[in-house]
């Protein structure tokens, strides 16, 4: 039996268990750890695989547990499956794992040696006899380093590893692998920072040689329109930021992608026309200033939909933006160029804004998470407009933890947005407190049939979302058939929208608080320079005289509000945590033809609830789509239920895993 005892001699220092400690390498539920307090055997293992995992690894369980005392209430249940299935553990004789049972020493060098594939090397300590079956790997982790004994003689057979040790030895395991910038997280770039990895200099670059090889090069992607001309210097000011200070944010030396509506003073803002090229307005937007306060590190701005008006990401001044996962088609719009940017790993992450679709779709249409917020949640002020009613900013990430940090930076009250004072006192100082791999269990979901069509151009996308409907079930959520009576998404968009009531006093108001070279709505169509895609929506702005004062947009606000009280009895009425229908009925179009048909994000977009797309799978691959084309999910819910929203779909990541990198834009050698 293993005992729990002093280490008699440390084999680490007080910097490894700070730095163990700041990347979050902790046992379950604990700020800190005692030197006298064994590790148990399963936590042990799950300590192992953090480490891995937050090195970027991916590391897929085994279906059935080879363990009889391996429960599926068993807390690290994962991990231990995780462990097996790359071979890292055995039981014991009887089938058990005894993962309650204190690890040894010996057992903690076992599983080193495995996890870091070490060659068996004698050990050469009085208490290890050179026939015992452990004996080799011992050695091994002993000449690698990564373990000492207890003296020069002594290795400690028998005693218990203590809670800091396995997180040092854990440290240590992660040290020891590569950073790959391949789909690389939030938190997992941050643990490479703090140890040394990279720094934040040398991350920017290698986005920067992403952005060569594949934007313009390449598949031609065409999604970045500036680059920052000084992300190299903010970036190397931040790394030695970082050597003076140890308390930091999240965000905090990351690159990241904004969506060319949002205000930046070092770079353009066109909103993707090419009459405003070269214009700079003299401040940030203040979800940016939110989010340079948080450490992020702009990198550049990326193509949308011009003046973000439709849904396929073409504009004067940027051209086509393509679908990476199938270069025929489109990234879906108006934030297309942020998604391409972050589904690519051009940066870690970005922003869109959302009038009526648009972070959810460019979200669906390239594998990734996007979250259009209660509306005020963000601030729109300093984001080129289209509808004061409708616009709301949001995140796109790659994952829902990195969609919920990059939200928790954006958000706050604005004195120069009203709608943001809404949002004060309704949501949890951190988002991220929602996470929870289990955050499906218990949850019952309404499956809105109106969302869904009928007809085969929608077989792919029904397949997917009908497959993800089993997938929550199998997590432990209850999903219900909804069907809302009148409910259609083409004649919300016909009846609701309020779009060319609003754009031409936004814009004239826009053009006059930032002094852009161009003055007025009227003076843009006359210069001529607008993609054609919108021009009928601009001229019909334009030619509403007094459109604020219209009876139709008078009445589209009244059903508005109608249709809030609506959704929310539906969600009470039927106890529901959420609504679920897939974000788009079929896949994306191609490029080049009509603009996309069947999307379903205008009832967010109208009501003002939150919303969160992400990841449902793939529909079937193609000559041209070789993995298939991505379809997302969207979950809605009450106003201000974003922390109810992010830890569903959270759990629903954890669960599936459905996220895949596309081929054209593979890793550099």
């Amino acid at each position: 039996m293993a005992y729990a005892a002093p280490v008699k001699a440390k084999y680490w220092d007080d910097e490894e268990v700070n730095t163990a400690q700041r990347i979050k390498l902790l046992l379950a539920n604990q700020a800190d750890h005692q030197e006298n307090t064994p590790v148990k055997r399963d936590e042990f293992v799950s300590l192992m695989i953090s480490a891995l995992e937050l090195a970027g690894q991916t590391m897929a369980p085994v279906k059935n547990s080879p363990f009889t005392d391996v429960a599926g209430d068993e807390m690290f249940k994962d991990s231990i499956d995780k462990a097996v299935a790359s071979g890292f553990i055995s039981g014991y004789p009887d089938g058990s794992f005894q993962p309650n049972k204190p690890i040894s020493k010996e057992e903690m060098a076992i599983i080193v040696s495995r996890v870091l594939k070490l060659k068996d090397t004698e050990a050469l300590f009085e208490d290890i006899s050179k026939s015992s079956k452990y004996a080799g790997e011992v050695g091994a982790a002993v000449k690698d380093g990564i373990i000492q004994g207890e003296s020069g003689k002594i290795y400690g057979r028998g005693r218990a590893v203590n809670e800091i040790e396995a997180s040092v030895i854990a440290l240590r395991i992660y040290k020891k692998q590569p950073f790959n910038i391949m789909d690389a997280t939030i938190n997992e770039i941050q643990a490479a920072m703090e140890t040394g990895k990279i720094t934040s200099k040398q991350l920017v670059q290698m986005y920067l040689d992403r952005i060569q090889a594949y934007d313009h090069q390449g598949p031609k992607l065409n999604a970045i329109l500036t680059i920052n001309p000084h992300v190299l210097d903010e970036a190397g000011q931040f790394d030695a930021e970082r050597k003076q200070t140890k308390s930091r944010g999240p965000l905090y030396g990351i690159p990241i992608i904004l969506k060319d509506n949002y205000n930046t003073k070092e770079m353009p803002t066109t909103g993707g026309t090419a009459a405003l090229k070269g214009f700079t307005p003299a401040d940030d937007a203040f979800a940016v200033k939110k989010l340079r306060d948080a450490g992020a590190i702009i990198l550049g701005k990326a193509n949308l939909h011009e003046l973000a008006l439709s849904g396929t990401t073409i504009s004067s001044l940027g051209g086509q933006t393509l679908n990476p996962y199938d270069l025929t088609k489109t990234p879906g719009g108006s934030s297309g160029g942020t998604a391409d940017s972050v589904t690519a790993n051009f940066a870690v992450a970005g922003t869109g804004s959302d009038t009526v679709n648009s972070v959810r779709s460019p979200a669906s249409a390239d594998n990734l998470v996007g979250i259009r917020p209660t509306k005020g949640l963000v601030s729109i002020d300093g984001i080129v407009p289209v509808s004061f009613t409708q616009d709301e900013a949001g995140p796109i990430a790659r994952t829902v933890e990195d969609a919920a940090i990059m939200l928790d930076a954006m958000r706050g009250f604005d004195p120069n947005d009203s709608y943001t004072a809404l949002s004060l006192g309704h949501i949890p100082v951190k988002l991220t407190s929602s996470l929870d791999k289990n955050g499906l269990k218990g949850k019952r979901i309404g499956i809105l049939q109106n969302f869904f069509g009928n007809q085969p151009v929608h077989d792919e996308v029904n397949l997917v979302t009908n497959e993800a409907i089993k997938e929550m079930e199998g997590l432990g959520a209850t999903l219900v058939p909804i069907t809302v009576p009148n409910l259609d998404t083409d004649q919300v968009v016909k009846d609701y929208d309020v779009q060319k009531y609003e754009i031409k006093t936004v814009l004239n108001q826009y053009f006059s608080k930032y002094g852009t070279p161009v003055k007025s709505l009227e003076e843009l169509l006359a210069i001529g320079q607008i993609d054609p895609s919108i021009a009928n929506t601009l001229k019909t702005a334009q030619s509403i005289d007094s459109p604020l004062e219209q009876p139709d947009y008078k009445a589209r606000l009244a059903k508005m509000e109608n249709l809030k009280k609506q959704m929310l009895q539906v969600l009470n009425d039927n106890h529901l945590d959420a609504l679920l229908y897939p974000h788009q009925k079929r896949l994306v179009v191609d490029t080049g033809g009509a603009s996309q048909a069947d999307r379903n994000g205008i009832l967010a977009s109208v009501t003002g609830f939150p919303a969160i797309t992400f990841q449902g799978g793939f529909s079937t691959p193609t000559d041209t789509a070789p993995i298939g084309v991505p379809v997302g999910i969207e979950l809605l819910g009450k106003p201000f239920s974003e922390p109810a929203l992010i830890q569903m779909a959270y759990g629903f990541e954890k669960g599936t895993d459905h996220r895949r990198m596309p081929l054209s834009t593979p890793a550099l050698k």
